[in-house]
């Protein structure tokens, strides 16, 4: 009998939920490479030259170089067609939510988890990490280690 009730329920869940648009990213060209398909999205105009190198050492302590990831800078509109468009096994977002019209992420920051087949980092924005000394080591002992493991 439950059986036959699902079988009546399927064909309601048939539609795609999110449909991304990725006309308005298709001729972005990201930063670095993608050899361990990690995604770095920072917010929109908090990418300048000093968090920049912030993160490059981030990165690089999590043993990883330019050729691993791709940097890009992003509105908070383009994340979820960005993750659509190149398919990460990991996201990093700075300042920035995974969230859309249809689906809202209630996740907290630095807490690495797993969504969709892919594993997720929300973090404050660059700017507001390198002017706070504990975001920094909630960042790193809370977020970027687990997620990487990192001993």
């Amino acid at each position: 009998m439950i059986d036959d009730n699902i079988a009546e329920l399927l064909h309601i869940y048939n539609q795609p939920v999110y449909i991304p648009d990725v006309s308005a990213i298709s001729s972005l060209t990201p930063k670095g490479g993608f050899g361990k398909q990690v995604l770095v999205l920072v917010k929109e105009n908090d990418l300048n030259a000093s968090n920049e190198m912030l993160l490059a050492k981030m990165l690089a302590a999590c043993q990883l170089n330019e050729s691993d990831y791709y940097i890009i800078s992003s509105t908070q509109d383009a994340v979820l067609p960005m993750i659509h468009r190149f398919v990460p096994e990991t996201v990093l977002l700075f300042g920035l939510d995974l969230h859309s019209d249809t689906f809202e992420s209630l996740k907290d920051k630095y807490k690495p988890f797993r969504f969709g087949g892919k594993k997720f980092l929300l973090c404050d924005s660059l700017t507001s990490i390198s002017n706070a000394p504990t975001l920094k080591s909630a960042l790193w002992t809370n977020g970027l280690k687990p997620l990487f493991n990192i001993s």
